[in-house]
This record gives structure tokens, C-alpha cells and sequence, in this order.
């Protein structure tokens, strides 16, 4: 299993996301009013949180999972890449109050959903 696979799969664990959600959303409402100390602070807890209620699970249990072939699908580089991308053009213009970037930086995120979805199956 690739670095990048392990990566993926470990964001993929139902405790992760959930923690990855609460701090999203604190860390979004700090970046807005210009608060990047509260921001980096509820970024870090989150992942620290995240990453001590995970770990015990290994990255092949989770990959049999529905939701870890589900990450497997973002473990493409291209599509890491355009979805970061897209995370740190949200973070600035969540920063900068650009309506119009933030809805950007989602369509690019969420674009870069499809790189994965067709190397799995024609189907999809």
C-alpha cells in the first residue's frame, strides 16, 4: 500500500471525519474574523484528536470497508492534488471574504472528486 493510500484511508475513518468536521467549521469561523492563532489551534486539536481515537485501526482493515474503498478512490495524485489545491484557495478566501472564491475553492474540491471515480470502474 502506497504512503498516499495509507493517507487517504486513515482520513477515511468515520472518527476522523467527524473531528475533521467539527474542527473544519471552528477553524473556517476563526479564519473569517481573522483569528489564525484560534484557527491553527482548532486545525491541530482536531488532528491530534482525530489521529489518537484512530490509530489502533490499520489501514488494510480499513480498506475492506465501504468507506475505505470509498477513500481508496481519492488516492490518486492528480486528484490529491487539485482537492488540496482547492483547500488552500478556500482557506484564502475564507481569509479575504471573497464570496465568489469560496464557492471556487468548492467547485475545484469537489472537482477533483471525478479523477478518482472513472479509474475504478467505466461506470462511474
Amino acid at each position: 500500500m502506497t504512503f498516499l493510500q495509507e493517507f487517504m484511508l486513515s482520513r477515511g475513518h468515520p472518527r476522523q471525519i467527524i473531528l475533521h468536521t467539527v474542527g473544519g467549521i471552528w477553524t473556517l469561523y476563526f479564519l473569517w474574523g481573522h483569528e489564525w492563532i484560534w484557527a491553527l489551534g482548532c486545525f491541530a486539536a482536531a488532528e491530534l484528536i482525530s489521529e489518537m481515537l484512530s490509530t489502533e485501526t490499520g489501514a488494510e482493515l480499513l480498506a475492506q470497508t465501504t468507506l475505505g474503498k470509498l477513500m481508496l478512490l481519492h488516492a490518486n495524485p492528480l486528484n490529491f492534488f487539485v482537492q488540496a489545491a482547492g483547500g488552500v484557495f478556500l482557506v484564502y478566501s475564507v481569509w479575504m471574504h471573497s464570496l465568489t472564491g469560496i464557492m471556487g475553492a468548492a467547485s475545484l474540491v469537489l472537482l477533483g472528486h471525478f479523477v478518482g471515480w472513472s479509474k475504478v470502474n467505466s461506470a462511474l
